[in-house]
Protein backbone atom coordinates (compact mmCIF):
# COMPACT_ATOMS: atom_id res chain seq x y z
CA UNK A 1 0.00 0.00 0.00
CA UNK A 2 1.41 3.37 -1.09
CA UNK A 3 2.41 5.69 1.26
CA UNK A 4 -0.47 8.46 -0.13
CA UNK A 5 -3.26 6.14 0.33
CA UNK A 6 -2.00 5.22 4.16
CA UNK A 7 -2.27 9.16 4.97
CA UNK A 8 -5.99 8.83 3.19
CA UNK A 9 -7.25 6.58 5.13
CA UNK A 10 -5.73 7.93 8.25
CA UNK A 11 -7.63 11.34 7.60
CA UNK A 12 -10.90 9.18 6.81
CA UNK A 13 -11.11 8.19 10.18
CA UNK A 14 -10.17 11.33 11.88
CA UNK A 15 -12.82 13.09 10.66
CA UNK A 16 -15.05 9.95 11.44
CA UNK A 17 -14.24 10.25 15.38
CA UNK A 18 -14.85 14.15 14.94
CA UNK A 19 -17.82 13.64 13.41
CA UNK A 20 -19.82 10.71 15.78
CA UNK A 21 -20.26 12.39 19.42
CA UNK A 22 -21.56 9.08 20.80
CA UNK A 23 -22.62 5.41 19.95
CA UNK A 24 -25.67 3.57 21.28
CA UNK A 25 -26.71 0.72 22.07
CA UNK A 26 -27.37 0.32 18.37
CA UNK A 27 -24.32 1.23 17.24
CA UNK A 28 -25.70 3.95 15.03
CA UNK A 29 -23.49 7.10 15.62
CA UNK A 30 -25.02 10.87 16.44
CA UNK A 31 -23.83 13.60 14.73
CA UNK A 32 -22.65 16.60 16.38
CA UNK A 33 -24.11 20.33 15.36
CA UNK A 34 -21.36 22.44 15.56
CA UNK A 35 -23.88 25.10 14.40
CA UNK A 36 -25.72 25.50 17.78
CA UNK A 37 -26.41 28.55 18.96
CA UNK A 38 -26.13 28.84 22.77
CA UNK A 39 -27.98 30.87 25.74
CA UNK A 40 -26.74 32.39 28.49
CA UNK A 41 -28.48 34.62 30.60
CA UNK A 42 -27.35 37.24 33.63
CA UNK A 43 -28.74 37.63 36.23
CA UNK A 44 -30.94 34.51 36.69
CA UNK A 45 -32.63 34.27 38.80
CA UNK A 46 -33.49 38.36 38.39
CA UNK A 47 -34.19 39.73 41.89
CA UNK A 48 -36.00 43.02 43.11
CA UNK A 49 -34.55 44.50 46.15
CA UNK A 50 -36.81 46.15 48.40
CA UNK A 51 -39.72 48.42 46.95
CA UNK A 52 -41.83 50.44 48.79
CA UNK A 53 -45.68 50.80 48.14
CA UNK A 54 -46.10 53.77 44.95
CA UNK A 55 -43.16 53.01 44.04
CA UNK A 56 -40.93 51.38 41.07
CA UNK A 57 -37.77 49.66 40.36
CA UNK A 58 -36.59 48.66 37.11
CA UNK A 59 -34.01 45.53 36.46
CA UNK A 60 -32.94 43.99 33.15
CA UNK A 61 -31.88 40.16 31.94
CA UNK A 62 -29.21 40.02 29.24
CA UNK A 63 -29.41 37.24 26.67
CA UNK A 64 -26.30 36.09 24.94
CA UNK A 65 -25.34 33.94 22.25
CA UNK A 66 -21.95 32.13 23.67
CA UNK A 67 -22.64 29.32 20.36
CA UNK A 68 -21.44 29.26 16.58
CA UNK A 69 -24.67 29.18 15.26
CA UNK A 70 -27.72 32.07 15.49
CA UNK A 71 -29.85 32.35 18.38
CA UNK A 72 -33.26 32.36 16.92
CA UNK A 73 -35.56 33.48 19.88
CA UNK A 74 -39.26 32.87 18.44
CA UNK A 75 -41.04 34.35 21.34
CA UNK A 76 -40.18 35.73 25.29
CA UNK A 77 -43.29 35.86 27.95
CA UNK A 78 -43.39 37.67 31.21
CA UNK A 79 -45.48 35.60 33.67
CA UNK A 80 -47.06 36.61 37.52
CA UNK A 81 -46.97 34.37 39.16
CA UNK A 82 -48.25 35.95 42.81
CA UNK A 83 -52.15 34.24 43.85
CA UNK A 84 -54.43 37.15 43.81
CA UNK A 85 -58.22 37.15 43.29
CA UNK A 86 -58.09 40.99 42.62
CA UNK A 87 -54.90 43.41 41.24
CA UNK A 88 -52.94 45.33 38.42
CA UNK A 89 -49.67 43.93 37.14
CA UNK A 90 -46.52 43.96 39.46
CA UNK A 91 -44.04 43.16 36.12
CA UNK A 92 -44.33 45.18 33.48
CA UNK A 93 -42.42 45.00 30.41
CA UNK A 94 -40.02 47.75 29.57
CA UNK A 95 -38.01 49.16 26.75
CA UNK A 96 -38.11 46.86 23.47
CA UNK A 97 -39.04 42.88 23.78
CA UNK A 98 -39.56 41.52 20.48
CA UNK A 99 -40.54 38.01 19.61
CA UNK A 100 -38.46 36.41 16.23
CA UNK A 101 -35.14 38.32 17.30
CA UNK A 102 -31.92 36.52 15.71
CA UNK A 103 -28.44 36.80 18.17
CA UNK A 104 -25.39 36.26 16.12
CA UNK A 105 -22.41 34.65 17.89
CA UNK A 106 -21.15 37.14 20.74
CA UNK A 107 -24.12 39.61 21.08
CA UNK A 108 -26.48 39.77 23.51
CA UNK A 109 -30.04 41.50 24.01
CA UNK A 110 -31.23 43.18 27.02
CA UNK A 111 -35.02 42.57 28.57
CA UNK A 112 -36.17 45.49 30.85
CA UNK A 113 -38.82 44.69 33.61
CA UNK A 114 -40.15 47.35 35.96
CA UNK A 115 -41.48 46.05 39.30
CA UNK A 116 -44.54 48.10 41.20
CA UNK A 117 -46.13 46.18 44.01
CA UNK A 118 -49.35 46.77 44.88
CA UNK A 119 -49.93 45.23 48.50
CA UNK A 120 -47.59 43.86 50.93
CA UNK A 121 -47.36 39.99 49.37
CA UNK A 122 -44.54 38.99 48.16
CA UNK A 123 -44.09 38.64 44.21
CA UNK A 124 -42.68 35.79 41.78
CA UNK A 125 -43.23 35.65 37.83
CA UNK A 126 -40.45 34.28 35.43
CA UNK A 127 -39.73 35.54 31.77
CA UNK A 128 -39.75 32.37 29.46
CA UNK A 129 -37.99 32.21 26.50
CA UNK A 130 -38.57 30.15 23.32
CA UNK A 131 -35.50 29.78 20.84
CA UNK A 132 -33.65 27.15 18.79
CA UNK A 133 -31.16 27.06 21.39
CA UNK A 134 -30.64 22.64 22.69
CA UNK A 135 -32.90 22.98 25.73
CA UNK A 136 -35.78 25.05 23.57
CA UNK A 137 -37.25 26.45 26.69
CA UNK A 138 -35.31 28.54 29.03
CA UNK A 139 -37.30 30.27 32.05
CA UNK A 140 -35.34 33.19 34.23
CA UNK A 141 -37.33 33.40 38.13
CA UNK A 142 -38.30 36.56 38.70
CA UNK A 143 -37.89 37.53 43.25
CA UNK A 144 -38.79 39.97 45.35
CA UNK A 145 -38.05 40.86 49.00
CA UNK A 146 -40.39 40.09 51.81
CA UNK A 147 -42.67 42.58 53.11
CA UNK A 148 -41.64 42.56 57.09
CA UNK A 149 -44.22 43.91 59.02
CA UNK A 150 -42.87 46.65 61.91
CA UNK A 151 -42.21 45.30 65.32
CA UNK A 152 -44.23 46.59 68.53
CA UNK A 153 -42.37 47.11 71.38
CA UNK A 154 -43.72 47.98 74.19
CA UNK A 155 -42.85 49.23 77.97
CA UNK A 156 -43.78 51.34 81.16
CA UNK A 157 -42.14 52.92 83.80
CA UNK A 158 -43.40 53.49 87.45
CA UNK A 159 -41.58 56.74 88.29
CA UNK A 160 -38.59 59.47 87.17
CA UNK A 161 -36.71 58.78 85.86
CA UNK A 162 -38.07 56.47 83.87
CA UNK A 163 -36.42 52.63 84.24
CA UNK A 164 -38.45 50.92 81.09
CA UNK A 165 -39.88 47.41 81.87
CA UNK A 166 -42.56 44.94 80.23
CA UNK A 167 -43.52 44.42 84.43
CA UNK A 168 -43.74 47.26 86.55
CA UNK A 169 -45.77 47.75 89.54
CA UNK A 170 -47.70 51.33 91.04
CA UNK A 171 -49.57 52.42 93.73
CA UNK A 172 -52.88 52.90 93.26
CA UNK A 173 -53.97 56.38 91.77
CA UNK A 174 -50.73 57.18 90.63
CA UNK A 175 -49.61 57.65 86.56
CA UNK A 176 -47.29 55.25 84.82
CA UNK A 177 -45.47 56.58 82.02
CA UNK A 178 -45.85 53.92 78.52
CA UNK A 179 -43.10 54.05 75.47
CA UNK A 180 -43.62 52.71 72.33
CA UNK A 181 -40.43 54.81 70.71
CA UNK A 182 -38.18 51.56 70.73
CA UNK A 183 -40.73 49.86 68.17
CA UNK A 184 -38.62 49.45 64.87
CA UNK A 185 -39.74 48.90 61.14
CA UNK A 186 -38.14 46.51 58.89
CA UNK A 187 -38.39 49.30 55.81
CA UNK A 188 -38.65 52.87 56.19
CA UNK A 189 -40.26 54.58 59.88
CA UNK A 190 -42.51 53.84 62.43
CA UNK A 191 -45.50 56.47 60.96
CA UNK A 192 -48.00 56.21 63.96
CA UNK A 193 -48.66 54.24 67.57
CA UNK A 194 -52.06 52.85 69.06
CA UNK A 195 -52.43 51.94 72.60
CA UNK A 196 -55.37 49.43 73.55
CA UNK A 197 -56.55 47.96 77.08
CA UNK A 198 -56.64 44.33 77.00
CA UNK A 199 -57.20 44.02 80.61
CA UNK A 200 -58.23 46.14 83.82
CA UNK A 201 -60.08 45.64 86.73
CA UNK A 202 -64.24 46.22 86.28
CA UNK A 203 -65.07 49.63 86.66
CA UNK A 204 -61.57 50.93 86.22
CA UNK A 205 -61.78 54.64 84.22
CA UNK A 206 -58.34 54.75 83.55
CA UNK A 207 -57.68 56.77 80.46
CA UNK A 208 -54.18 57.12 78.64
CA UNK A 209 -52.95 60.78 78.40
CA UNK A 210 -53.00 63.01 75.81
CA UNK A 211 -53.99 60.26 73.61
CA UNK A 212 -53.88 56.18 72.79
CA UNK A 213 -51.87 57.29 69.52
CA UNK A 214 -49.29 58.78 71.29
CA UNK A 215 -45.98 57.23 70.87
CA UNK A 216 -45.63 57.86 75.30
CA UNK A 217 -48.47 58.46 76.99
CA UNK A 218 -49.22 58.45 80.86
CA UNK A 219 -52.28 56.52 82.00
CA UNK A 220 -53.67 57.17 85.52
CA UNK A 221 -54.27 53.66 87.69
CA UNK A 222 -57.36 54.39 89.22
CA UNK A 223 -58.12 51.34 90.77
CA UNK A 224 -56.13 48.34 92.23
CA UNK A 225 -55.27 45.36 90.33
CA UNK A 226 -53.70 44.38 86.81
CA UNK A 227 -53.57 46.46 83.89
CA UNK A 228 -52.53 44.90 80.16
CA UNK A 229 -51.88 47.58 77.43
CA UNK A 230 -51.14 46.15 73.83
CA UNK A 231 -49.05 48.25 71.30
CA UNK A 232 -49.90 48.55 67.74
CA UNK A 233 -47.74 50.49 65.26
CA UNK A 234 -48.10 51.14 61.56
CA UNK A 235 -44.83 51.63 59.26
CA UNK A 236 -45.51 54.57 56.86
CA UNK A 237 -46.67 52.30 54.34
CA UNK A 238 -49.39 51.10 56.87
CA UNK A 239 -48.68 48.00 57.55
CA UNK A 240 -49.43 47.11 61.11
CA UNK A 241 -46.76 45.32 63.46
CA UNK A 242 -47.62 41.48 63.67
CA UNK A 243 -45.19 40.63 66.70
CA UNK A 244 -45.63 37.72 69.47
CA UNK A 245 -47.65 39.40 72.31
CA UNK A 246 -44.67 38.69 74.30
CA UNK A 247 -43.21 42.14 73.55
CA UNK A 248 -45.85 44.15 72.37
CA UNK A 249 -47.73 44.14 76.24
CA UNK A 250 -47.06 45.49 78.94
CA UNK A 251 -48.36 44.41 82.57
CA UNK A 252 -48.78 47.26 84.96
CA UNK A 253 -49.95 45.71 88.68
CA UNK A 254 -51.59 48.40 91.09
CA UNK A 255 -51.14 48.16 94.29
CA UNK A 256 -52.98 49.50 97.35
Amino acid sequence: MRVDQIKTIALSALIGLVLVSCTDDSGAGDIIDYEQATIEVMPNPLAFPYVALGESALASVRVSNSGRGVLKITSVELIEDTDRDEGGQEFQRSGVWQDGVEVKTGESIDLEVVYSPVDHVQDSGRIVIQSNAPNGTFTIPITTEEHVCPKAIALASEGAPPQLKQEVEVVVSTPALLDGTQSVAAHGNIASYEWAFVERPINSNARLQPSVMAPTPSVFLDLPGVYVLELTVYDDEGMASCNDEETRRVTISVLE
